[in-house]
Formats: C-alpha cells, structure tokens, sequence
C-alpha cells in the first residue's frame, strides 16, 4: 500500500544519503543539489507559480549540499573550492585536443595511457576525469555529438512528458531529468559514465522511460473505454 512505499522511499532515501556521505565526495553533494533545484524548479514551472515556498525550498537544498560538502572537505582535510588536482589534468587535455585526429584517439576508457602518463607523470590518472572530455579526447567532435544526444534525447522526451503527458507520468518523467542533471554534474567532476556506472544510468532511464509509456497507454485505454460508454449512452 502507499505506507509501505512511503516507507521503502524514506528508507531508501536515508540509505543513499549514507552511501554519498561514505564516498567523502564534495562533488556527490553538488550533483544532489543540482538535482533537487532541477526538481523544485520543474515543479514551480508546472504549477506555473514561484512563491515562498520554492524560494525557500531552494535556499534549504542549496546550503545543506554545501554543509554536507564542506563536512565532507574537511574530512579529506582540504577546502571546499580546492580544484588544484583537476586543473593539471583539465590543461594538459585541452592543450591535447587540437593534435587528435578528427576521430579522436579511440572509443574507450584509458585508450591512451601511454600518452597520460608521459603528460602526468605520477598522477596515476589516465584519463581526462571529465566526461565532455573524454568523449572529445576518444572521439573528436562526433563524440561530443554523440554524448550531447544521449543527454538530450531523454531529456527532450522527459519534458514533452510533463507538458502534454497525463498526469501519472509527471513523478517518472521528473525523476528522469533529476537522473540526468545529478550524473552530468557527477561526471563532469569525476568521471564514473563507465561500467556499472554506465549500466545503472540506462537501466533507470529505461524504469523511467518504461513507466511512462505504461500510463501514457494505461490512460489512452482509460480514454477510449470512456468514450466508448459515451458514444452507447448517446446512441
């Protein structure tokens, strides 16, 4: 029943926060919060009103994300703006990209150690940490394309939900664009769009997608049955 759910949610909910604390990842807390501005703005914009309630909303989810992930800096005994281990690799990327080919140097995840650990020696990063890199880095332009449209694709098919959709597929369809926003954010950070990080992000567009397209013909079927009953009455 819906208490059960409520409580497999709360549950849920608590174990994941755990689970990002653990990690001791400041970026964790940002793409969370990311996520939950996405959401509450969404919702405004449906509702079509902004009033105090979202406002404050926002200010809450704003200064917690950056409570916890100030916690969790000082944990790693560092601050919380500190970028310095992301700017070498960031700059030694981009100083890369103009003498790839246009094809880039090959579809994968640390293609080109060789090349990482002669450009950053000790480190022991092989690859460039950002995911709008990376796809650049292994396959040019077209990789970029290609990432662009694995974003916007769900993305556009999210929001035409929560504008023409029935109203049992609002939940889904905004879950779907907290998905997106929280690993963009994530990757862009630290780059995870790999393996089980790769596989978990398409297994939930797909519950997302999947749910969607359950109540959009669960409701088309409702509509039909209705006016198949208006149409006898009338007749």
């Amino acid at each position: 029943d819906d208490r059960r759910l409520a409580l497999l949610c709360g549950v849920g909910l608590v174990a994941a926060l755990i689970a990002g604390y653990l990690t001791y990842s400041r970026a964790f807390w940002l793409a969370i919060t990311c996520g939950l501005v996405v959401a509450i703005a969404v919702h405004s914009a449906r509702a079509a009103q902004f009033g105090r309630r979202a406002l404050v909303a926002l200010v809450l989810v704003c200064a917690i994300g950056l409570a916890l992930a100030a916690i969790v800096a000082a944990e790693q005994g560092r601050e919380l703006t500190k970028m310095e281990d992301r700017w070498p690799i960031y700059s030694a990327v981009l100083k890369k990209l103009p003498e790839n080919p246009l094809t880039g140097t090959g579809f994968g995840h640390e293609t080109d150690k060789p090349w990482y650990e002669r450009a950053l020696p000790g480190m022991g990063v092989f690859h460039p940490h950002n995911v709008v890199l990376s796809y650049l880095d292994q396959m040019g332009p077209a990789g970029l394309a290609a990432l662009a449209l694995l974003f916007a694709a769900p993305a556009f098919a999210f929001g035409a939900t929560l504008r023409r959709g029935p109203a049992t597929t609002a939940m889904p369809a905004l879950c779907g664009l907290v998905l997106l926003t929280c690993v963009f954010v994530k990757n862009n950070l630290d780059h995870f769009f790999v393996k089980p990080g790769l596989w978990l992000f398409f297994a939930h567009l797909g519950l997302y997608l999947g749910q969607i397209e359950r109540e959009t013909r669960a409701a088309a079927q409702t509509a039909s049955t209705l006016r198949r009953c208006a149409a006898s009455l009338v007749t």
